[in-house]
């Protein structure tokens, strides 16, 4: 079963971003990678109800989008 995901569009520095990219590219990590695990742990550090049997979402710095 595929996951279902949601597009989520925020603002950052633009120096927070590149170092961002460049972190990731180093680590070769896709950013949403990176992100959707800081939110998890974000939720799971604030929530006592989280779901235990979550699995981090890989998305592979190669990955082709629907449509590309």
């Amino acid at each position: 079963m595929k996951t279902q995901t949601e597009l989520l569009n925020f603002r950052m520095p633009k120096s927070l971003k590149a170092k961002f990219q460049e972190t990731c590219k180093q680590r070769n990590t896709a950013m949403t990678s990176v992100l959707c695990e800081a939110v998890h742990d974000y939720v799971h550090n604030h929530e006592e109800s989280v779901d235990s049997e979550w699995e981090p979402i890989v998305f592979s710095t190669h990955e082709q989008h629907e449509g590309d």
